[in-house]
């Protein structure tokens, strides 16, 4: 059975969650408590050399990165497609996801921690009244996928 390794409240793990739910794949929870810095030791490293979760062991394939995970599930369990078959539509389909990590990932992770505070410690309202104003590099540039950039030269 596939393993998961998890932290439950990582934004990471859920993506790979999602997946493993909507392809309907059975799989096993392995905690990794990351308060308790268990990423870091020799054993997980050798699972996941970053010291981060998510990772998937699937038999013999051990995999880590979430976007890479739910490529991976989705080709090797395609009874129910999740990416479009057309190259096309694919290739758009990760500039969403591209754009979700690169440009919505900063604001996201700023308004989660403040809305996890513990008791007792203040929130810091500006990030929880108007997160999406620090988008991508502090809001400077962000930009969603359908609109054009007017430089010339830009990589990406």
């Amino acid at each position: 059975m596939l393993k998961l390794y998890d932290f439950k409240s990582s934004p990471n793990c859920q993506r790979v969650k999602v997946v493993l739910e909507e392809k309907k794949i059975p799989y096993e929870t392995v905690n990794v408590d990351l308060r308790a810095g268990e990423q870091k030791t020799p054993d997980y490293l050798k699972i996941n050399p970053y010291g981060k979760v998510p990772a998937i062991a699937d038999g013999d394939t051990v995999l880590y990165e979430s976007c890479i995970i739910n490529e991976y599930l989705d080709e090797k369990y395609p009874a129910t497609r999740l990416m479009p078959t057309d190259p096309g539509a694919r290739a758009k389909a990760r500039i969403l996801v591209d754009f979700g990590l690169t440009q919505m990932d900063s604001a996201y992770t700023k308004l989660r921690m403040e809305m996890t505070n513990r008791p007792g410690q203040s929130r810091e309202g500006r990030n929880v009244e108007h997160p999406g104003n620090r988008c991508g590099s502090e809001g400077a540039g962000a930009q969603r996928p359908n609109e054009s950039r007017q430089s010339g030269g830009g990589q990406s």
